[in-house]
């Protein structure tokens, strides 16, 4: 419905009722927020956005640890796993955000 009559109503275009700004903010669900599919098409909440930032971190964290272990390994240790030294050299040397 239309909240223009007479003069404003003959300014438009035949067909068009309303002004509308020539730019607007994308539609949203104001239950989950903006309507994006996640994956398997499952619409993306803040707490599945929660979850996979705890996940992340787990990850990253346990990444961190095993590297500090392993360069705590000595030869024999090393060598029973099927390392050299310097294969668990330039496994620790990468950030614990690389896999």
């Amino acid at each position: 419905m239309s909240n223009y009559t007479g003069a404003d109503r003959a300014a438009f275009p035949k067909g068009l009722t309303e002004r509308r700004p020539a730019w607007t903010w994308p539609a949203k669900d104001l239950n989950h927020g903006p309507k994006q599919a996640g994956i398997n098409g499952k619409p993306i909440t803040h707490r599945s956005c929660l979850a996979n930032m705890v996940h992340t971190f787990a990850v990253w964290k346990k990444r961190a640890q095993e590297r500090r272990q392993l360069a705590a390994l000595d030869e024999r240790m090393l060598r029973d796993i099927g390392l050299t030294r310097a294969d668990a050299f330039q496994e620790c040397r990468k950030p614990f955000w690389q896999p």
